[in-house]
């Protein structure tokens, strides 16, 4: 019985240093974050859709490498701004900045 337990034990804590593996980004992959105030954020998506409202209709794409303006928080993951690239206000998903 004992033996049983112990090859679970090694069984399980190899399977969790496999997990641990996928968890840690790879080298030189981009870290992206939240806009938790106001002020100016580049995009750190490919594409990130500029919306009319939030979780509205898409109005442009902005890519990534440009910045977006953040003027206010709608809460639900949503920021509203200004997007230089575009040259127009909007909303984005929030969570997509370097």
């Amino acid at each position: 019985m004992k033996y049983h337990s112990k090859k679970l034990v090694t069984l399980l804590g190899g399977a969790l240093v496999g997990v641990g593996a996928f968890l840690v980004a790879p080298e030189g992959a981009l870290a992206v974050r939240s806009a938790d105030t106001t002020g100016t954020y580049e995009i750190c998506a490919e594409t990130l859709y500029l919306r009319a409202w939030a979780s509205g209709p898409a109005i442009d794409t902005l890519k990534g490498g440009t910045h977006f303006e953040v003027t206010s928080h709608a809460g639900e993951g949503w920021v509203k701004g200004y997007s230089y690239w575009a040259q127009q206000s909007g909303w984005v998903q929030n969570g997509w900045f370097c």
